[in-house]
């Protein structure tokens, strides 16, 4: 879990501590519920429910990214915003990442599907009709092919930064032939953070899957509403990705983040926009 104090400390936008602070008062009210469940295969899941209206039959599912997880703090502040405005959320960790279970170089984005699948099921069984999930760059493919299967169960798609073309990522810039490479000698290739200097150990499979899909043409036979929120600047997941991917699906727009980085942290003038504009995406 966060710690508060530490993040005072910081120096972090402050749409970001604000939306810390809303997290802990909903924590102190006891409108955040720590569950345990378990994904399709058994492994075990934690994850976090957290509202600030209990007659709310809406459900926002945040799905992270690589190497993040649902005590992330851009995780945190999407979470109170959606919160304060009304609607429940629910943050969870997949597999091999924060309190939950899991071999990170056996993590597959197979895997991550049904570690979704597992969470939209325990969301439906607490009461909730109208599910939206919100999946933010590897996050974003795995809600997509998720969402691309399920579509009579989900509402609304929001993909902040997705990862939605496997195939290139895992083939160039910094997942490329040399990563490639040592995860098919050693079984799994070594990420190392540039934030918390974490390795993560990411197995082979991961490539031998992302060369089979093709997320962005299943992308195209949704009909509910999709929200691409991007930045142009981002160096991790390239803006013509969504740019392309926006234009080509029948009920989507992008809300273009001018400058914007991989994850908004450079900006909080980017960071709120993309807030702003997620938000009144899930009012409509």
């Amino acid at each position: 879990m966060f710690d508060l104090d530490v993040a005072k400390k910081l120096k972090i936008a402050k749409s970001t501590l604000d939306g810390l602070e809303l997290i802990e008062k909903y924590i102190e009210n006891g409108k955040s519920k720590k569950l345990t469940f378990s994904s399709k295969d058994g492994t075990k899941l934690v994850g976090i429910l957290e509202t600030s209206h209990e007659s709310t039959d809406a459900c926002v599912i945040l799905c992270h990214g690589f190497r993040s997880g649902k005590d992330d703090c851009g995780h945190l502040v999407r979470a109170a915003k959606i919160i304060s405005n009304g609607y429940a959320v629910f943050r969870f960790d997949f597999r091999a990442h924060g309190e939950s279970e899991g071999i990170d170089y056996e993590m597959t984005i197979e895997k991550e599907v049904e570690d979704l699948t597992a969470a939209v099921e325990l969301v439906e069984s607490k009461g909730y009709k109208n599910i939206i999930l919100l999946g933010s760059s590897f996050g974003g493919g795995v809600a997509s092919v998720y969402t691309v299967r399920n579509e009579s169960k989900i509402k609304k798609l929001i993909l902040w930064y997705a990862l939605i073309d496997y195939d290139i990522f895992f083939s160039s810039g910094s997942f490329g032939e040399k990563i490639r490479e040592e995860a098919f000698k050693n079984g799994y290739a070594e990420i190392v953070s540039k934030t918390t200097g974490k390795i993560f150990r990411l197995g082979k499979c991961v490539f031998e899957e992302a060369a089979k899909l093709n997320i962005g043409k299943d992308l195209r036979k949704l009909n509910i509403p999709i929200l691409f929120v991007h930045g142009t600047n981002d160096e991790s997941v390239t803006y013509e990705s969504s740019e392309k991917h926006s234009k080509f699906c029948k009920n989507a727009r992008l809300e273009t983040i001018v400058n914007g980085k991989h994850g908004f942290r450079d900006s909080e003038e980017g960071l709120n926009q993309a807030i702003k504009a997620t938000v009144e995406f899930i009012r409509k």
